[in-house]
């Protein structure tokens, strides 16, 4: 029995533009195929669902290496950076708090933004 064809979604069935992933440029590197992006982006979704709260359990533990990995794994520039420096020495931690914050409020918006537009849960 032959194997059925994958679903196809069109690239019109997404939004034009979304506020927090650059949906164009990701679209161009899946060429275009829409069902990837989607399922990449549900990926995504699933991954970094529980997020907020391991950061924040890490942040309240002192647990700053668990924190800083956290980070690395979510891209968040200014927290793995400061993280970095943190650990090294060269800084205080007092604006970790901040930035912890500031990187879990963000991931929270494009959750659900993801949730939203595409319908990724």
């Amino acid at each position: 029995m032959p194997l059925a064809e994958p679903v196809s979604v069109a690239a019109s069935d997404l939004p034009a533009a979304m506020d927090h992933f650059d949906l164009p440029g990701v679209l161009d590197r899946f060429a275009g195929d829409a069902a990837i992006l989607r399922r990449v982006m549900q990926a995504f979704a699933d991954d970094f669902r529980h997020w907020e709260q391991r950061a924040r359990a890490a942040l309240a533990a002192d647990d700053l290496a668990g924190l800083k990995a956290m980070a690395h794994s979510l891209k968040g520039g200014r927290l793995d950076d400061a993280l970095r420096a943190v650990l090294s020495g060269a800084e205080s931690q007092a604006d970790i708090a901040d930035l912890t914050e500031v990187a879990c409020t963000a991931l929270h918006q494009a959750l659900a933004e993801l949730a939203q537009k595409l319908k990724v849960q």
